[in-house]
């Protein structure tokens, strides 16, 4: 079975949502489709799952609840969440383009969509998720700025309390609020791994090891690892058939 794309719907309890669900499944047989009317269960279902697209219902007869357009701020503050293709659903004409230009949704929907213009707005959304991913692009913020840097060309990453240090092929910059926990988690598909305190290495990028010296060599540097990462190291090379 192919992987389930998972699209994530906050919505009310309507036929809408009922009808956009069945469009949904039309288009891809096998999309999970995770619906909550609640703005703070679907944050963390954002974080807990690969979301590759997430629809906002935002109702024009509750004005005075902005707890969905603050869920969408929150989401694009996220560079794991930033390209995160969002599509509103609403009947508000007067914000279209604070919806488009200042919080960066992909498109606007109104509840009773037209069904050819919803596949074709879905339809590109899933592509642009889908040519990020393939890209294999990571977003850091650093200094108010969303940097954006192959993981090919990240060497590692050092952690300190209050920031940590990226080291690629080309340059160094500093970001904050990442532990070694979320690097790691970030870079969960990739050969990541901590070599040292507060240290993770892309280990594909690794040119030589001294096993006796404990040491990590890349093009133009060197990292040391520590003696209880000794037993890691050996397992990764073990896993990819070097040992």
């Amino acid at each position: 079975m192919k992987n389930k794309k998972q699209i994530l719907v906050l919505d009310g309890k309507n036929k809408q949502l009922n009808r956009l669900r069945r469009l949904i499944k039309e288009m891809c047989e096998h999309a999970e489709v995770l619906c909550t009317t609640d703005p703070e269960e679907a944050y963390r279902i954002t974080f807990c799952r690969n979301i590759e697209l997430i629809f906002v219902r935002v109702f024009m007869e509750q004005r005075y609840d902005d707890s969905r357009i603050r869920f969408i701020e929150q989401i694009r503050q996220k560079e794991e969440t930033a390209f995160v293709p969002i599509i509103v659903i609403t009947t508000d004409e007067v914000n279209v383009q604070h919806f488009l230009g200042e919080l960066h949704c992909f498109g606007i929907m109104e509840p009773q969509f037209d069904q050819n213009y919803a596949k074709e707005l879905i339809g590109m959304a899933l592509k642009f998720r889908k040519h990020m991913v393939e890209r294999k692009f990571a977003y850091f913020k650093s200094g108010g700025i969303l940097k954006c840097v192959p993981i090919s060309d990240i060497l590692y990453i050092e952690h300190h309390k209050k920031y940590a240090m990226v080291n690629t092929y080309t340059e160094r910059f500093c970001i904050t609020n990442c532990s070694a926990t979320d690097t790691i988690q970030k870079f969960g598909n990739y050969d990541f791994m901590v070599c040292a305190k507060g240290v993770v290495v892309n280990m594909r990028c690794v040119t030589g090891i001294d096993l006796k010296q404990h040491k990590l060599f890349f093009a133009d540097r060197l990292i040391p690892f520590g003696q209880i990462y000794y037993k890691n190291i050996c397992a990764y090379l073990e896993q990819v058939g070097i040992v």
